[in-house]
């Protein structure tokens, strides 16, 4: 994996962690493909009843 890519995935990782991700958008695909645009991102709570 290269190191910026890494550093990326990190940074999310602990964004998460720290519930501090609030929203993220990720455009522009490196590979294109026709069914893949762009890919939303957003944390949710989910309770249990």
């Amino acid at each position: 994996m290269s190191e910026n890519l890494d550093k990326f995935l990190n940074r999310i990782a602990d964004a998460a962690e720290q519930s501090t991700l609030v929203k993220m958008t990720l455009s522009k695909p490196a590979q294109r493909r026709d069914d893949l645009r762009n890919i939303y991102v957003k944390p949710v709570l989910i309770k249990e009843n």
